[in-house]
This record gives C-alpha cells, structure tokens and sequence, in this order.
C-alpha cells in the first residue's frame, strides 16, 4: 500500500468509498440523511476539502482504498490548542489496517501544522 496526497483523479474511488460505507451505515441507522449518497455532491465536497486541508490518500495497485484529511482548529474548545477535525465524509478506508496507515501519515501532517 501507498500512501500519498490527494490528487482530482482520486476522487471517484474515494466518493465511492464514502458511499459504500454510508449506505452500510444508514441500514442501522437509517435517521442519517440520504443526501450524503448522492454522487458528485460528495465528489465536490472532497475536492474542496482536500485541496485546502492536510490529507492522505491510501493506494493499492494503483487503486484508491482509503482516504482520510481534517480541518486544522485553532483554540479547539476554548483551549489554547489546536486540533484536527475529521468530518463523518473526510475520511473512508475499506479495511481498518489501511485506516491506520492512513491516521499514522495523516497525523504526522496535522502535528507538523501545531
């Protein structure tokens, strides 16, 4: 596996991804809004999140299989740190070794930024 930055030909595996996952979730819970199904608005959600937050994209065979960025939060909770904050559709990994590899490389990106 792979681990590398973000790039817009990533991103109909990591929507596919995130769906996948989504709809899984939403047969337990099927309160959660259907919206994040919807392809392309969460294609645009992920562009926009990637190319202005530190991200990884996780790669085998040259195929995406997970994905994971956060918003970096100055004075998190009126403390005086900062903190990285995943939205339920930042991140998305078809199995939990790749969503460890992926927060190992991510986090080294969110503390190099404080």
């Amino acid at each position: 596996m792979d681990i590398t930055s973000y790039q817009p030909a990533h991103l109909p595996e990591m929507e596919a991804i995130f769906i996948q996952s989504f709809r899984q979730l939403r047969q337990n819970v099927p309160l959660l809004p259907a919206a994040l199904e919807q392809p392309g608005q969460i294609s645009r959600m992920l562009h926009d999140f990637f190319t202005t937050s530190p991200g990884v994209v996780a790669l085998a065979d040259g195929r995406v299989v997970g994905f994971i960025a956060a918003y970096l939060v100055d004075a998190f909770r009126g403390t005086p740190r900062k903190a990285a904050y995943v939205p339920e559709w930042g991140h998305g990994a078809l199995d939990a070794r790749t969503y460890r590899a992926l927060y190992r490389a991510a986090s080294a990106l969110w503390s190099e930024a404080g």
